[in-house]
């Protein structure tokens, strides 16, 4: 027995890593000598695809060599900004998108003066469902972190897009038409809270996601429709209801 460990330990030194995680460790290799990063997290698919959840964490400077002008974004006129979009230009193939395929969905800035990015993926101007990349700039205009989740649109989906007249869609309107008319009542019996027009890689690729409540009904409902045909793919009422206290 005490002859088989050292051959146990050795042979399982020699094991090669999959090929999905020898490719994404060396990508996480690469984006740490890119940006002097502490540390990265970066999943990958089964074909040794970025995919999933990732993060870079660490004061990182961007290459010198790139700029970005997006929307005027220059390091000029809007420097922080600029340096969320260089980061994105700097990694299409970490993202496999270039930067003018992300929509800035929200910026905020915390209270220590560092600013959040939040980009959303998109095709044809649709965000994709669930991808997400959030950007940290600090004070210094340098990015202290990177953070998100990657989502790659199947090939169908592409195909999908790209052959699919996206003007002739249903519209919010129309979207919360169907809605109360599933529901048995009058639109403006209805509050809208949320609408997301969304992609996904499997059927139905064109989604809308619609957050309502009602006058007539306690509950908060999310429905689902295919954004082509206004059929109903799936209603939850989403409402937490408190638990209530009780003294003994």
């Amino acid at each position: 027995m005490t002859n088989f460990i050292p051959w146990l330990v050795a042979a399982l030194a020699c094991t090669a890593l999959p090929a999905a995680a020898a490719d994404s460790s060396a990508l996480a290799e690469q984006l740490k000598a890119r940006y002097q990063a502490s540390s990265v997290r970066l999943s990958s698919n089964s074909q040794a695809q970025p995919e999933g959840l990732f993060s870079i964490d660490g004061a990182q400077q961007p290459s010198p060599t790139s700029q970005s002008f997006i929307a005027g974004a220059s390091s000029k006129r809007d420097p922080a900004l600029a340096i969320a979009l260089q980061f994105l230009s700097e990694n299409s193939d970490l993202l496999s998108a270039s930067a003018e395929d992300f929509l800035l969905k929200k910026r905020s800035e915390d209270q220590f003066g560092v600013q959040h990015f939040r980009f959303l993926r998109t095709l044809a101007g649709i965000p994709v469902a669930d991808m997400e990349v959030i950007v940290h700039v600090n004070t210094n205009n340098s990015l202290s972190g990177v953070n998100g989740n990657i989502v790659r649109p199947s090939q169908q989906l592409i195909d999908h897009v790209t052959q699919t007249n996206i003007d002739g869609l249903i519209d919010k309107v129309q979207a919360l038409t169907t809605v109360a008319g599933l529901r048995a009542e009058q639109p403006q019996k209805l509050r809208l809270l949320n609408a997301e027009l969304l992609l996904f890689s499997n059927t139905p690729h064109i989604r809308w996601h619609l957050d309502i409540n009602s006058k007539a009904q306690l509950g908060r409902y999310s429905y689902w429709l295919d954004a082509e045909t206004g059929e109903l793919i799936d209603v939850k009422n989403t409402l937490r209801h408190p638990i209530p206290l009780t003294n003994y």
